[in-house]
């Protein structure tokens, strides 16, 4: 099966390439002017109190950094929540070799998490992201009110991030993968146009500086996370789901998402109009809005 998986993401690979992570410096976003507006934050202390007191665990994507969400962290703390990262090992500043990295290794990552928070959690999980939220809110159910998927894959049992990605062909990721040995991933050129396109367009001095220093943390990621299927159960399908789609996604494109979504009837739907696949950089006033109000 993992030959088989292998040969098929292979068919997508425009070249062999290696990327080492020459960069241990700590995202750290410029909060400026991507920070909720006034207008957005409530100013009454009622209203943050009634708005927050939930409990967040953001798990983020494939090649980055838990820094991703900075900006979700500082606002959703605004409105009196708990929020709460994690770094899945191996990627981000995380020194883990690659070759010992699997989903359950990530999986187990966030369980962790999930003991150390408590009940009462509200897992919010970004593309690849999603596959280790299902996984973790199957294995620790007990523990999740909501599971939240931000652009992000929402697989069915015995799906493999491989089995959704393969057949999105218009995504830029897909028609730009690589792979090398253990890891996969794409040119350094197809960066922008496939996670931070309307933000990189956006003449948004803070934001583009935002993407500058993300991008000095994308490494490669382990090609056992994307070819492993998850395992789910009702255990995971009773759960509360909800789905942000943003609008002008290239790396997983709005009928991907749709045709995932689509098989859980219940699950409510959100979207961020033009936003790429990374709104907690170009659009964080918009995701702010929407897990905030959850």
């Amino acid at each position: 099966m993992r030959n088989l998986k292998f040969s098929i993401l292979a068919l997508f690979a425009l070249i062999f390439f290696s990327c080492e992570d020459n960069s241990t410096e700590t995202y750290q976003p410029n909060l400026s002017q991507n920070t909720p507006s006034s207008s957005i934050q409530e100013s009454s202390e009622t209203n943050a109190k009634k708005k927050g007191n939930k409990k967040f665990l953001l798990v983020h994507g494939a090649w980055h950094p838990e820094g991703s969400w900075n900006k979700m962290v500082v606002g959703l703390e605004k409105f009196g929540n708990e929020v709460y990262t994690v770094q899945l090992p191996g990627l981000g500043t995380d020194r883990t070799p690659i070759n010992e990295v699997t989903l359950a290794t990530h999986v187990n990552a966030v369980t962790a998490k999930m003991q150390e928070i408590g009940s009462g959690i509200t897992l919010v999980g970004h593309s690849y992201g999603g596959v280790v939220i299902s996984q973790a809110a199957e294995n620790l159910s007990s523990y999740v009110d909501q599971v939240v998927y931000v652009s992000a894959f929402m697989l069915l049992d015995g799906q493999s991030l491989f089995d959704i990605a393969a057949t999105d062909v218009n995504s830029v990721v897909t028609q730009n993968i690589v792979i090398t040995g253990d890891s996969v991933f794409i040119p350094e050129n197809a960066y922008e146009n496939a996670f931070y396109n309307y933000g990189q367009n956006s003449n948004n001095k803070n934001i583009t500086e935002d993407i500058y220093f993300i991008k000095t943390l994308l490494v490669p990621q382990p090609l056992a996370t994307f070819t492993t299927p998850v395992s789910l159960s009702s255990a995971y399908n009773s759960l509360d789901k909800v789905y942000i789609s943003c609008t002008d996604d290239r790396a997983i494109t709005p009928q991907a998402q749709q045709n995932m979504y689509s098989n859980y009837p219940d699950v409510d739907v959100y979207t961020i109009q033009n936003a790429d696949h990374s709104p907690f950089i170009s659009r964080p006033n918009q995701l702010l809005n929407i897990l905030k109000g959850l």
